[in-house]
């Protein structure tokens, strides 16, 4: 199992576009993938940069509810400078909103910048969220122990006084939740895991404050229901019992 949970709220996000009112960029300031960020009269050529503030060791990038038509080429590029950028990775592009995932070569920078550009028309982009970061790739998979589906479920997000979307957001698929088990969980790795999806709230349920995308057989975008639970089985040896729930 690999987990994506470095999202991009603490950094600087400029974009060169002109975003519509409805969906501000700072809504990507926001880890959840349903208050988007939305373009529908884009140029080619546009840039959404991400400003750490000082070097930040990256791995992977997640893309979530990425929508960028059509025949769009997405460049992920890197800068100390803000002037003299290194191409990094390339990122698939489509017209159907999909949580896209792409690793590449550890590399160090300050600046990321995500460019799009298209030999034809370039009529919609919209991104839900970003995560830009290392990955946890834990060190064997753990056993799924089942899965369960809840009601259909049915939202309507409101725009608020932060840009949050507005409109009516439907989802049709059931939410799903996930429970795993993890045996030979060593101390490292029991640190790291413990830092997925920051801290706990309980409005309504245990959930974790935060998102995440974790990748077993599927990209899936989730919270952890309740806190891990550790057993201490010898030194240096744990097993965790968790369940993540999908975020409609």
């Amino acid at each position: 199992m690999k987990l994506y949970s470095k999202n991009i709220s603490d950094a600087t996000i400029t974009y060169t576009g002109t975003p519509d009112t409805d969906f501000p960029l700072d809504n990507l300031y926001d880890p959840e993938k349903y208050t988007i960020f939305k373009d529908t009269s884009v140029a080619s050529g546009v840039s959404v940069k991400i400003d750490f503030g000082s070097g930040e060791e990256c791995d992977s990038i997640v893309l979530g509810s990425l929508i960028a038509t059509s025949g769009v080429t997405c460049t992920l590029y890197g800068s100390n400078d803000d002037i003299s950028y290194s191409a990094v990775t390339t990122i698939s592009t489509g017209a159907t909103a999909t949580d896209t995932l792409k690793e590449f070569t550890q590399a160090t920078w300050r600046y990321w910048r995500l460019t799009f550009t298209t030999v034809g028309s370039f009529t919609i982009l919209q991104i839900g969220n970003i995560f830009l970061g290392n990955k946890l790739e834990l060190s064997h998979n753990p056993e799924l122990i089942g899965t369960a589906e809840g009601l259909e479920y049915q939202g309507t997000v409101s725009k608020t006084i932060t840009g949050y979307k507005s409109g009516k957001q439907t989802q049709t698929d059931p939410i799903k939740t996930y429970s795993y088990r993890y045996e030979g969980c060593s101390d490292t790795e029991k640190t790291s895991i413990e830092g997925v999806g920051d801290d706990i709230v309980v409005l309504p349920s245990d959930y974790s404050a935060n998102p995440f995308y974790f990748y077993q057989d599927e990209l899936v975008c989730a919270r952890h229901i309740g806190k891990f639970s550790f057993e201490k089985i010898a030194y240096d040896n744990h097993t965790i019992n968790f369940n993540f729930e999908t975020e409609l």
